[in-house]
């Protein structure tokens, strides 16, 4: 088996590329289930998130967020686990470059932009991510429009040892730096990535998620 500080190391070197690498990287097929680590702020709450995230009933969290234990009351800088299926898509404007995410449709105001869309997902993807995965300018967003919202993710690596069943998209928030998320999870990383994204492979006892499949 593969020591556990190398692999992550290896996972998180190649998980911490942009969002423009991430899209030429030519995937194939994607999987039934990632995750996310949703950061949750002021006067969020959890209907809120799940409808943002297409989860039906927010009663569904606990398979994932079992430390949650009043799903009415929240507070802000919590981290809340979503589950989601990771697909391999195409950029609109070019076909042939495919990359892995989660694709949550949603419906536009008047006014918005891809800025404040990308502002209520708490940084599990960007404005500059959002316009290059939907074809409106983005000085042309149509009140009503349907937004795909992508979030990318991860299926997995060659080499990592069969427990690591799943991944966690994990934004780095303020504050927060790959040497502190080293610390939290007792692995090394790199510090010189240019990234606010890792991925962090988890077992079904970290995850607590191998019972729920996402739809």
């Amino acid at each position: 088996m593969m020591p556990q500080s190398l692999l992550m190391r290896l996972l998180l070197l190649a998980a911490a590329a942009s969002a423009a690498t991430a899209a030429g990287d030519g995937c194939s097929t994607g999987c039934n289930l990632a995750l996310g680590s949703y950061n949750i702020e002021p006067n969020q709450n959890l209907s809120y998130i799940s409808s943002l995230l297409g989860i039906d009933d927010y009663r569904e969290l606990p398979y994932n967020n079992p430390w949650f234990g009043n799903l009415d009351y929240i507070q802000a800088g919590q981290r809340l686990t979503v589950s989601f299926r990771c697909q391999c898509l195409a950029l609109p404007t070019s076909p042939f470059s495919t990359y892995l995410a989660g694709s949550f449709p949603y419906r536009v105001s008047l006014g918005e932009t891809y800025s404040s869309i990308a502002a209520q997902f708490n940084n599990l993807t960007t404005a500059a991510w959002l316009q290059a995965t939907n074809r409106y300018p983005s000085s042309n967003i149509p009140d009503g429009g349907i937004m795909n919202v992508t979030i990318n993710c991860s299926c997995g690596y060659p080499g990592v040892p069969p427990e690591y069943k799943v991944f966690l998209t994990y934004p780095l928030r303020d504050g927060e730096t790959f040497d502190s998320v080293e610390e939290k999870y007792s692995f090394p990383v790199q510090s010189e990535m240019d990234s606010s994204i890792v991925y962090i492979p988890l077992t079904c006892e970290d995850s607590c998620c191998c019972r729920y499949s996402a739809k």
